[in-house]
């Protein structure tokens, strides 16, 4: 799998506000276009999206792309070591299912950048020496790229 992005559930929400599909439907055409190539969500991600807000875009990428990362061994011993030294990654009890720390274990897996709007996760991808952006910098770029 050779993608730049590892999107967080964050961003995509926030793209959903700025850039609600209905207003916006050449970002949303792009940006489906574009998964599996250019971005890649962590099966904990996807999770997220179909049981929130983001329900209605997940299911309308196509499924037999290649677009959803499911951790190997490898990578869930990586995810162990994040959620120990960046604990404002890992699940808690009114979270369980946060996604973050499998988030930067698929940047460091696959080599891409972390897209999110949490401060926290970006900062962990940049203490890890990961690239990183904030959706509020991505969103922009992506729609002033349109064609």
């Amino acid at each position: 799998m050779t993608v730049d992005y590892v999107l967080d559930t964050s961003a995509i929400i926030d793209w959903l506000d700025w850039y609600p599909p209905d207003v916006f439907p050449k970002f949303w055409e792009h940006i489906n276009q574009q998964v599996g190539q250019l971005w890649v969500l962590p099966e904990k991600v996807f999770q997220e999206c179909i049981n929130g807000a983001a329900k209605d875009w997940v299911a309308g990428i196509d499924t037999d792309l290649d677009w959803r990362w499911t951790p190997d061994a490898e990578a869930l011993m990586s995810i162990y070591e994040i959620e120990n030294q960046f604990p404002a990654l890992a699940p808690r009890p009114n979270r369980p299912n946060r996604a973050d720390s499998h988030v930067v274990a698929c940047a460091q897996k696959i080599n891409a950048a972390v897209v999110s709007s949490d401060i926290k996760l970006v900062n962990a991808a940049r203490s890890l020496n990961l690239r990183h952006a904030f959706a509020k910098e991505v969103g922009p770029q992506i729609h002033r790229d349109l064609p």
